[in-house]
Parts: structure tokens; C-alpha cells; sequence
């Protein structure tokens, strides 16, 4: 929903900054089979100081009120798995969207066929930053350069340097 007017208060939702802040951790191991290659593992852990590195915090954004075919389709809103919501109107106002089921018993029972990501869902955890950790395991192969190998058979040898005027 950034830089949309915000149905409730229609007020534009501010932009997230595009720059943050990374603290890296980790460590490496590295084995040599002989001189020309070998293994390594590393492991590393990242904080940031963002919440919005996957894009989620906070709640659903109502994607009806969007602008963008784009944006609303990115919100990831109404979209999932439905299921059905079975409630009470205490007070005889029934949600939009339900339907009444007399036949449940209760106090003005309704089913409400919805999905898990509906505007105004929770969607991310605003009080905590993203943060990710990565393992890899690599195979590496040095590839030999043929005037380092040429200096280096040769480097004892002294030179006889001819000057001539």
C-alpha cells in the first residue's frame, strides 16, 4: 500500500526508504585437498535495521482501493486458501459479505466465506527487524598461470645481464 491513499484515513501510506543498515556475523571454514583446490563452509547471519526486506509488516493492504491492477495484485491480499468464518451478530447488523444461517442456532448466527489474507489481517510483525542467514558449501579449483609457474622454476637462477655502450 505504500504511496496509496489509506482508505480509512485517506492520508497517502509514506514510502519505505529503499536503503538499510546490515550487521553481518558469521565464520568460515576452508579445507585444501593440495595446493590447487579444496572445500569451504560458511555460515553468516545478517541483521538489518528494516522491516520490509520481504516486503511484509504491519497488516493487508484493501487492494480494492488501490490505483494499480500492479500493486494490488503484489499485496498478496484475498488471495490463498478460503475458509469459513461462522459468528454471531449480537446485535442483528450482519458483516458484509455473510450470510445468515437461522438453522446454526444461537443468537443471529452468519457464515463468512473469507481467505487467511483479508485487508486489515495481520501480515507481518512490525516490532521485530528482518534479519536472514545463509549456509554454503562450496568446491573450489585454482587454475594455474603458466608465466606465474614459468617465474617461479626459474626464480633461483641468477642472470648475467651484458651491458653494452
Amino acid at each position: 500500500g505504500q504511496g496509496q491513499i489509506d482508505p480509512s484515513s485517506g492520508e497517502i501510506i509514506q514510502d519505505y526508504s529503499g536503503i538499510a543498515i546490515c550487521v553481518p556475523m558469521g565464520f568460515g571454514i576452508k579445507k585444501a585437498f593440495n595446493g590447487n583446490g579444496g572445500i569451504k563452509l560458511e555460515a553468516a547471519y545478517r541483521f538489518t535495521n528494516t522491516d520490509y526486506i520481504d516486503d511484509v509488516s504491519t497488516v493487508y493492504y484493501d487492494h480494492g482501493a488501490s490505483s494499480s491492477s500492479v500493486s494490488a495484485t503484489m499485496s498478496g491480499t484475498s488471495s490463498g486458501e478460503t475458509r469459513i468464518y461462522t459468528g454471531y451478530a449480537i446485535d442483528g447488523n450482519y458483516p458484509a459479505g455473510s450470510t445468515p444461517q437461522p438453522t446454526f442456532g444461537g443468537t443471529n448466527p452468519y457464515t463468512l466465506v473469507s481467505t487467511y489474507t483479508e485487508p486489515g489481517f495481520q501480515r507481518g510483525n512490525p516490532e521485530n527487524d528482518d534479519s536472514y542467514m545463509y549456509l554454503t558449501l562450496s568446491a573450489y579449483k585454482k587454475f594455474n598461470n603458466s608465466s606465474k609457474s614459468y617465474r617461479t622454476i626459474n626464480m633461483h637462477q641468477k642472470r648475467k645481464i651484458k651491458a653494452s655502450f
